[in-house]
């Protein structure tokens, strides 16, 4: 998943990390890192999209595209996701957030109507992240 970091109000892109991964107020991708950046100054997006840089003298001055080009990664559960494997991480969070491992084992032995409800839950859960897989990343390599 990658950054566009901007101010409020301002249609610039000020930064633009690949593939980030956020430490701290620092966050490093695979196009440089970023130290210190205060939260309050800053609005984030997240995108699966990759503006197109502009260069001078081999120095990188901006971005062709203004935020408001770039579209946000969408979101899953309200979590922003990159990718199928992503959906798979946040219905696994969902789950666990209701049914802990040591439940579900008891549950799936006893197989009774608490089992029933939980599988149900599971398979709700499962379809919908399929629904979204086709209509999110349908094609995608």
């Amino acid at each position: 998943m990658n950054l566009i970091i901007y101010r409020e109000n301002n249609e610039k892109i000020f930064y633009f990390i690949a593939n980030y991964i956020k430490n701290g107020n620092s966050y490093i991708g695979s196009n440089g890192r970023i130290d210190g950046v205060k939260p309050d100054i800053w609005e984030f997006m997240l995108t699966l999209d990759t503006p197109t840089p502009i260069y001078e003298e081999n120095t990188l001055v901006g971005y062709i595209e203004n935020v408001s080009d770039i579209q946000e990664a969408p979101k899953f559960k309200d979590i922003h996701v990159g990718s199928e494997e992503d959906v798979d991480k946040v219905i696994k969070k969902e789950i666990s957030k209701i049914y802990q491992l040591e439940d579900e084992i008891k549950l799936i032995r006893r197989k009774d109507s608490e089992f029933d409800k939980y599988n149900s839950f599971v398979e709700n859960l499962v379809n919908e992240g399929k629904i979204f897989k086709e209509e999110h990343f349908k094609g995608s390599v």
